[in-house]
């Protein structure tokens, strides 16, 4: 998605302006005509599916690259495991391996944090009974 907004899409434009402005226009007319469309389609959806055509009651009809971005994601997941190298890949997907030692570090910051409650509570208590022993013993 990144890629074709602001990488392939301004490409593109560029390539049409340098043939000449009424291509480019042109073009972003196309554009931006088929975004409203989808935008009526979406809209009829949600409020009045009935007054639809049965095929534009739903998105099924296109292949699913067009429906969703899972699809995409999928393809990018399974080239980047192609193209980088394994440690570039835990960095980017870790594994259930990575978090289990996340996961007892934490369990043990978390006995160290409250052994340093204890501790200080123990010591306050301490210091409490000296001084009360040295004020209200008799």
């Amino acid at each position: 998605y990144i890629t074709i907004i602001f990488f392939l899409f301004p490409l593109i434009l560029l390539i049409l302006a340098l043939i000449h402005w009424i291509v480019a226009s042109i073009f972003l007319l196309c554009i931006f005509l088929l975004i409203i469309l989808i935008l009526i389609i979406k809209y009829f959806q949600k409020t009045n599916p009935n007054k639809l055509p049965t095929i534009l009651q739903s998105w099924s009809f296109l292949p699913r690259s067009f429906r969703s971005f899972s699809y995409w994601d999928h393809r990018l997941e399974t080239s980047i495991k192609y193209i980088c190298c394994q440690r570039c890949i835990n960095l980017i997907y870790p594994s259930n391996t990575i978090e289990k030692p996340l996961k007892e570090q934490y369990l043990s910051m978390k006995t160290q944090y409250l052994t340093a409650l204890d501790h200080r509570f123990l010591i306050h208590t301490q210091q409490l009974n000296q001084l009360f022993e040295k004020y209200h013993a008799p």
